[in-house]
């Protein structure tokens, strides 16, 4: 009897420890940090370009688009990403020779 309520402890421990909401994305723009939560990102990069803050947002998943939005979360373009690997094909060009390499966010 002793084992059964040890066990039940231990899988409901379990399941509200790996049903916890994930970490907030703090320290991003506000706006930023709303998109990544409603788009379930895995990771934010940041860039500047002309003074301008930029952000790549990396999705979770497979097939989708990598966006480039600026510090309003305008969206600019998809770099990468899509079923072609290529993006949207949208981006201007100074995109091409840009990094965005200073990771800023990342699920946990």
């Amino acid at each position: 009897m002793k084992q059964s309520i040890l066990l039940i402890t231990i899988a409901l421990m379990v399941g509200t420890i790996s049903c916890q909401e994930p970490e907030s994305p703090q320290g991003l723009p506000a706006c930023l940090e709303r998109y990544v939560e409603e788009h379930q990102s895995i990771s934010v990069n940041k860039g500047q370009y002309k003074g301008e803050a930029y952000y790549v947002v990396n999705p979770d998943c497979c097939d989708m688009f990598v966006e480039l939005l600026n510090d309003r979360c305008e969206y600019i373009c998809a770099p990468s990403g899509g079923f072609t690997g290529s993006g949207d094909g949208t981006c201007p060009a100074w995109v091409q020779d840009w990094e965005a390499t200073e990771e800023v966010w990342r699920r946990e």
